[in-house]
């Protein structure tokens, strides 16, 4: 299970990058986290201004290749909200040739804002 999530970083000052979020309502980053459990994968620091997704696929790809690497027939399971429905996301999860991930296991066109995206 690979847990997706991006979250506010409050700032203080004026720092590199620093942006107002209207969802959190303070100038922050929003960097990206991805987990296994309580083992984390990714940590990317992002500026505020832009998609909580943004950048989100690129590291999808690094982990999953990685994974694939050592453990050839593990099923992933790709976990997150609604900020990373994403239809670049999608598409990618549910192509045959992604580097030995198949396509998501019996999800609807709907169902992928209710399910966890299955990779076999």
């Amino acid at each position: 299970m690979l847990d997706l999530d991006a979250t506010d970083d409050p700032l203080h000052g004026d720092q590199m990058g620093k942006c107002f979020h209207g969802y959190y309502k303070r100038y922050c980053y929003l960097p990206l986290y991805i987990f296994c459990g309580d083992d984390l994968l990714c940590a990317r620091l992002r500026p505020s201004d832009i998609d909580a997704a943004a950048g989100a696929l690129e590291e999808i790809k690094r982990i999953v290749a990685q994974i694939r690497e050592r453990w050839p027939k593990v099923k992933i399971v790709l976990r997150a909200d609604s900020g990373f429905c994403r239809e670049k996301i999608m598409a990618w999860c549910e192509e045959d040739a992604q580097e030995g991930v198949g396509k998501p296991s019996q999800l609807a066109a709907l169902a992928r804002l209710r399910s966890p995206t299955m990779l076999t």
